[in-house]
């Protein structure tokens, strides 16, 4: 009995709870594996099926996605038709089927002069007349036209280049259609004049009389 170690003698005094431990620690570890593989199983049962099925958040982003590729298509093809509009079945430049529209005696926009807008065949494609306008505005400020002084006094190459521009995205307004640029030339005119009025009222710059002055 001297000879035998404790942990070999299952029938010594502490072998039955030491085999007993052993036995116990042995079925601890066994399952606690088992439960780790389940796990594992679950886990990776889940992780299948979510990338199968996008949650709902990726779901949202992707229709919002989506839904703003369309709107952004829908817009530039708008913008398409919009300038293309009224532009007859042949090349404006080339003069064939284009009505000729004169200038109106007086000023646009002014009392006793004329509409713009009307005179310029457009009194019913609001659409085509505003993006016109905004074209204009967005090339004067390419051309880096001066606000503060007279059409007049304008650089001839600036203006030309606002005209050639803005005809170019726009074939509507072909000079075969406005002899000249005289619709461009009018509507830059308005532009300018209608700055130096909000400039003037808010005390930006001086009145025309102050500017006229100091010129010499």
């Amino acid at each position: 009995m001297a000879g035998t170690t404790p942990q070999t003698n299952a029938r010594g005094s502490n072998g039955q709870r030491v085999a007993s431990t052993t036995s116990r620690g042995g079925g601890r570890k066994g399952k606690s594996t088992k439960n780790a593989s389940n796990a594992d199983a679950a886990a990776q049962a889940e992780l299948t099926r979510l990338r199968g099925k996008p949650s709902p958040l990726l779901s949202d982003i992707l229709l919002r996605t989506c839904s703003h590729t369309e709107e952004l298509a829908a817009a530039h093809k708008k913008i398409q038709e919009v300038s293309a509009r009224g532009t007859g079945a042949g090349n404006d430049d080339e003069g064939e089927n284009v009505e000729v529209l004169l200038r109106p005696r007086g000023e646009a926009g002014e009392k006793r002069g004329f509409n713009l807008q009307e005179s310029m065949g457009l009194d019913d494609n609001d659409e085509l007349y505003g993006y016109i306008q905004r074209l204009v505005h967005h090339n004067v400020a390419r051309a880096n036209l001066d606000f503060t002084v007279d059409f007049r006094q304008q650089d001839p190459a600036k203006l030309a280049a606002v005209y050639k521009l803005t005809r170019k995205d726009v074939p509507y307004l072909s000079r075969c259609r406005f002899p000249l640029d005289w619709a461009l030339a009018e509507m830059v005119k308005q532009y300018l004049r209608n700055k130096r009025r909000y400039a003037v009222k808010c005390s930006y710059i001086p009145n025309r009389a102050t500017r006229k002055r100091q010129r010499g």
